[in-house]
């Protein structure tokens, strides 16, 4: 029996966490973090399904709103 290596998250799953848990703690609704990134409320349930399709630009558009740097998300 061979065991699997732990999977490991990608760049995007750990930037989309990032995003959700500065949304958390802003206390930023839904509605508004749809309204910060140009997209409806079901395109945020899809990135918490599967952030592999998260655009640069959704990126760089909640870093401008929420006023944070790029490089925050990463950590």
């Amino acid at each position: 029996m061979t065991r699997k290596a732990p999977k490991r998250p990608t760049i995007a799953k750990i930037i989309w966490s990032n995003i959700r848990r500065i949304q958390y703690i802003r206390d930023i609704s839904d509605e508004d973090l749809s309204l910060m990134l140009e997209c409806d409320q079901r395109t945020l349930r899809n990135y918490d399904k599967s952030p592999d399709c998260i655009q640069l630009k959704t990126i760089q558009l909640f870093c401008l709103n929420a006023e944070i740097d790029a490089l925050s998300l990463m950590q």
